[in-house]
């Protein structure tokens, strides 16, 4: 079972205003817009509208970086749910990602 409608749907209350890159740790110290909230919503959309894969390595890694910490809903005027999108797009990747060995 995948999510992507789910995540479109609370994905797209982002109005992409940046508000979150200064709460998040993450952002703080990479300076990399894939490391921010906003930055990871913009991936995690492409990849429910099959633009990115789930097994690709670099999506994956960023994240996986994220903390949530959720700092960046404290802060969000639309209310984006940040970590419930985080948590459906991890488990998504997971379905699909071969495990460690």
């Amino acid at each position: 079972m995948n999510h992507h409608d789910d995540i479109l749907d609370l994905a797209d209350r982002c109005v992409k205003c940046g508000l979150c890159l200064p709460q998040c740790p993450t952002y703080h110290l990479s300076r990399n817009e894939n490391e921010s909230p906003r930055g990871r919503i913009a991936l995690i959309q492409a990849l429910a509208c099959n633009q990115l894969e789930a097994t690709d390595e670099t999506l994956y890694q960023h994240l996986d970086n994220c903390l949530l910490c959720r700092r960046c809903e404290r802060i969000c005027p639309s209310g984006v749910e940040y970590g419930h999108i985080m948590n459906m797009a991890r488990q998504d990747i997971n379905q699909v990602r071969p495990a460690f060995r």
